[in-house]
């Protein structure tokens, strides 16, 4: 598969010229005029790399940047810059741009600058990915592809603030999945609380998991110390 790379700046000729070098060179190349319609085309079909100029109607390149440094998988950013305007360039890289170059450019600067910030996304998904697999080895022993990339959705809950809902038959290994995200995430210090819904009738399940200091449910609120208690050991107290 080709990479794609999404250009973005408000000069028709500019967007003319990277396109034809860049699809000369191999790659997917989407166009865009601002940093709106940049996010746009982006959410409609995401890009490993974004080539945007800093001046634009709209949503200017710094605004665009921040927004994409929001989005997961982040994309490499190179920002393209005036002769004198270095500053601005160094600015962006601050704020998690990967390169930029100037106007007006050589052919040969912008592919070694697009390649560098291509390589640079490899290698950063090769890292995650064998961090992942280490993460979930130490939980499950496997060598197949499929629970390579298993491992690697994993890993990217791990890092994540997220609800994570795991399905599967039985005896397939959904608590040990489990068991590895958090080990990956930053709760890998406090308690993992297994609760068996099934084995339990509702009223007892929620008795369990809501258990107030007098052995009862007080209205799901403040004196719960049931297995959520537990798992959330103080350090995040139930309203």
């Amino acid at each position: 598969m080709k990479p794609r790379v999404l250009v973005v700046d408000d000069d028709p000729g500019i967007r003319y010229t990277l396109r034809e070098i860049l699809e000369s060179s191999g790659f997917a190349v989407d166009e865009a005029a601002d940093g709106e319609a940049a996010m746009v085309c982006f959410l409609a079909a995401p890009a490993d790399l974004v080539i945007t100029d800093l001046r634009m109607p709209r949503l200017d390149g710094m605004g665009l940047l921040h927004r994409l440094r929001a989005q997961s998988p982040v994309p490499r950013v190179v920002v393209i810059t005036a002769h004198g305007s270095e500053r601005q360039a160094v600015e962006a890289m601050k704020a998690g741009a990967t390169d930029y170059f100037r106007k007006p450019f050589e052919m040969d600067e912008l592919l070694a600058v697009v390649r560098r910030s291509l390589e640079s996304t490899r290698l950063a998904l090769e890292n995650e990915k064998l961090k992942c697999e280490l993460s979930l080895s130490r939980s499950m022993v496997f060598v197949s592809e499929a629970m390579s990339r298993l491992a690697l959705v994993a890993g990217r809950a791990a890092a994540r603030d997220v609800t994570v809902l795991i399905s599967g038959e039985s005896g397939t290994g959904k608590e040990r999945l489990a068991e590895a995200i958090v080990r990956g995430s930053r709760r890998r210090d406090k308690p993992f609380v297994r609760f068996n819904c099934a084995a339990l009738s509702p009223e007892l399940a929620r008795g369990r998991a809501l258990r107030s200091r007098q052995g009862r449910v007080h209205r799901g609120r403040a004196l719960a110390r049931g297995a959520v208690r537990r798992g959330r050991q103080r350090h995040y107290p139930t309203r």
